[in-house]
């Protein structure tokens, strides 16, 4: 497995084109959806201190967005979609983003 650097991230890639993304604190700071006024608070992670699991993105095969929301809804969990990401938070309160595998995001064009 190789690493791939980006802006916001690294991530070690798993081939096939997926990969786990690793972010600091710091790479999270430069991703401003994160810190608009109306965002939820589980969505505002900037808060944090460093050294905590920030978030984690599951890249999904045929991902469909609004069956998993209506899904989380169905369970009780909040969800945020922007720009066809979902997002919700685990059990723990940790930010979890799902994706569909073939999405491309802005610095891997």
């Amino acid at each position: 497995m190789g690493i791939t650097t980006t802006p916001t991230y690294n991530a070690l890639d798993c081939g096939g084109g997926k990969f786990i993304s690793l972010q600091t604190k710091a790479d999270v700071e430069r991703e401003t959806f994160r810190s608009p006024a109306d965002a939820v608070e589980w969505e505002r992670t900037l808060k944090e201190s460093a050294g905590m699991i920030e978030h984690f993105c599951l890249e999904v095969d045929d991902f469909d967005l609004e069956r998993t929301r209506a899904n989380l809804k169905a369970d009780g969990r909040e969800t945020v979609e922007i720009s066809g990401n979902l997002l919700t938070s685990d059990p723990d309160g940790i930010l979890v983003q799902i994706v569909d595998a073939k999405i491309r995001f802005l610095h891997e064009e």
